[in-house]
């Protein structure tokens, strides 16, 4: 048997139920709880250990003002909602004393027991984000009170540029050459660490063989460095692929029917491609640039 309070709000609403905990609780039986409403004293009836009879009667007198608490909860977030997990939270009073502090967990959520008809502020710190705060009245019905925190990332690092060497193909192949791998990897690294990052993929061919033939090679080389990123990154459909044929030539290398081109092999080999270009970047300002000629450069990334 033991000792409960309940809170009746300033409306008459009833609180939740909350044991009072020790030292008038024990494992034995406490009850008869009585609190003189003009003074700090009080009396309860208890068969604990240490009494003189069975169920003894106790006097107490209260060291400080009894206080009801309510459970503060809240989630660090991004601008976009997206959680921001192990975001340091600092917790004050109404008068900017600190009173606790807590490291928001793997998914972003942390929590405080606060005192109940009180303000309080939030502030959330992480390194590369400005800090965030917010606002918490303890001054409702509710006994879980959800406050959230928005932390806005550092202007000075929301751009990042992204350099990699031009991906090329052997003639008539589309599989991904050692070469082509390293190159890959670095996508695959970008677009695992920011989540939100969607990338085309475009490539191409060289002119000879016919355009139809061409159209094919190329989709079947888009496939294939789409395959090899979207083994390795979470949220694999924010890549895709497209093959551009010989449509998109970066040099006068082009072949007329029957008419061979005088190009070089190395000519040939700047046209066998594949192109990246960031078409949505969510919170993150990344830009993959390629060295050297680029056909994506002349289009526009559209905006979200």
């Amino acid at each position: 048997m033991d000792v409960f309070y309940i809170k009746v709000n300033r409306n008459g609403r009833l609180g939740d139920v909350q044991n009072m905990g020790y030292p008038i609780n024990t494992n034995k039986d406490d009850f008869a709880f009585m609190l003189n409403k003009y003074s700090s004293e009080g009396y309860f009836s208890s068969n604990r250990d240490g009494g003189k009879g069975d169920d003894d009667i106790y006097s107490f007198e209260l060291l400080k003002p009894f206080e009801f608490t309510k459970l503060l909860r809240g989630t660090s977030l991004e601008q976009d909602g997206d959680t921001i997990p192990f975001a340091f939270i600092s917790l004050y009073s109404e008068e900017g004393v600190l009173i606790d502090s807590v490291m928001s967990d793997s998914i972003g959520a942390y929590e405080f027991v606060v005192l109940a008809d009180k303000l309080y502020t939030l502030k959330g710190e992480k390194a590369s984000y400005f800090d965030g705060r917010n606002s918490a009245d303890t001054h409702v019905d509710e006994e879980i009170i959800i406050v959230d925190l928005v932390l806005l990332q550092d202007i000075k690092v929301l751009a990042e540029i992204i350099e990699i060497n031009p991906i090329y193909f052997d003639f008539d192949k589309s599989n991904i050459r050692p070469d082509a791998a390293i190159e890959l990897d670095k996508i695959v690294e970008v677009m695992n660490k920011y989540d939100s990052l969607v990338v085309e993929l475009g490539s191409h061919t060289d002119c000879r063989g016919s355009k139809a033939y061409n159209e094919q090679l190329s989709d079947r080389r888009a496939k294939s460095s789409a395959k090899y990123i979207k083994a390795r990154i979470t949220n694999p459909e924010r890549i895709t692929g497209k093959g551009y044929g010989e449509y998109r030539l970066l040099n006068g290398c082009e072949c007329e029917g029957d008419v061979q081109s005088d190009c070089s092999k190395e000519d040939h080999q700047m046209n066998r491609r594949t192109e990246f270009r960031v078409i949505k970047e969510g919170a993150h300002k990344v830009k993959i640039e390629t060295k050297g000629p680029n056909s994506f450069d002349e289009i526009e990334t559209p905006e979200e």
